[in-house]
C-alpha cells in the first residue's frame, strides 16, 4: 500500500484552460470511453503548426455512437511544464 504524498501542490502551479464550446476543435462525435486524443493547434494549412504551439489531451469521458448522441470529450489539465535535459542529440 502507498502512503499519501505529504506534498500538496499549489492550484496556481497548474495550467487552467476553460474553453469556449465554440472555439474549441471538432472533436470526434464517434469514440469510446476511455480515448485519448492529442490537438495541436494550428493556422492555416496542415503543416503551418507554430514552433511553440501547445499540445492539448483530451480524455473521451462518454462514448459516442451516432451524431444525436456524441462522445463527450473533457480536457486534460497537465501540471507545470518541466524543461527537458536531453543528454543526447534528439
Amino acid at each position: 500500500m502507498f502512503a499519501p504524498n505529504p506534498e500538496v501542490p499549489d492550484p496556481g502551479d497548474f495550467s487552467v484552460s476553460i474553453l469556449d464550446p465554440d472555439k474549441v476543435f471538432d472533436l470526434p462525435a464517434f469514440a469510446e470511453a476511455g480515448d485519448l486524443l492529442v490537438t495541436i493547434q494550428r493556422f492555416g494549412a496542415v503543416d503551418d503548426i507554430p514552433p511553440n504551439a501547445e499540445a492539448m489531451l483530451w480524455f473521451c469521458a462518454v462514448s459516442g455512437r451516432s451524431e444525436t448522441s456524441p462522445a463527450i470529450w473533457k480536457q486534460v489539465l497537465l501540471g507545470p511544464g518541466v524543461e527537458g535535459k536531453n543528454m543526447g542529440k534528439g
